[in-house]
């Protein structure tokens, strides 16, 4: 963690399907179980998989890796709005702002534009997906949220998902600090754990 960034801008994005319970049946036991895939799940899936690939390109300078990532991102399309009620507890204040290293397509293409120079085959890749128009949310349901935490902090997103459905969570930070994802079910059960040294977690 780099200890001088104390604030995080955060996106979370779910995807749901038929299968798994997070919360449903009143029991003690975990609300969990096996699921096969679906369009959402797979939205959220390919979304994970842009944001490694994105993080490869960052890391070694290649600009076809953030094109194709953004054109990853454009191709899932958007992300209806999620409530989530939020607690915290610890932390750092701080007027210090976000990074801009952005995971949205646009930013993306930037990052690849600015690594490309005078490069007319990622430049003419970028303006190719700068064209294209997000596909809109057709079948599948994913929903997102944006916030913001302090570093050294702990944050308690509550959020309800419906029982016999599979429920996928990725979250995406700024690139300035690593960050850890715990999900419990209703009853307290440790049901996934993403603690690596990034600050892009996925649980499924």
């Amino acid at each position: 963690m780099k200890k001088s960034i104390v604030v995080v801008a955060v996106s979370i994005v779910l995807g749901m399907s038929s299968g798994m319970s997070l919360a449903g049946m009143d029991k003690k036991g975990s609300n969990s179980g096996k699921a096969s895939s679906s369009e959402s799940s797979q939205s959220v899936t390919q979304l994970a998989l842009a944001d490694q690939l994105a993080a490869y390109g960052d890391a070694n300078n290649d600009a076809v890796a953030l094109v194709l990532a953004a054109k990853m991102k454009k191709s899932v399309g958007g992300a209806d709005k999620m409530e989530a009620a939020k607690s915290s507890k610890g932390g750092d204040d701080s007027d210090k702002k976000a990074s801009a290293n952005s995971g949205t397509a646009d930013a993306m293409l930037a990052r690849a534009k600015e690594m490309a120079g005078d490069n007319p085959t990622v430049l003419a890749m970028v303006r190719d997906v700068e064209g294209m128009k997000s596909r809109g949310r057709v079948k599948g349901r994913v929903r997102g949220h944006e916030d913001r935490i302090k570093a050294r902090d702990v944050d308690i997103f509550r959020i309800k998902f419906e029982g016999e459905e599979k429920a996928e969570i990725l979250i995406k930070g700024d690139g300035d600090t690593d960050l850890d994802l715990y999900v419990y079910d209703n009853n307290d059960n440790e049901i996934c754990t993403d603690s690596d040294r990034t600050d892009t977690m996925y649980c499924s």
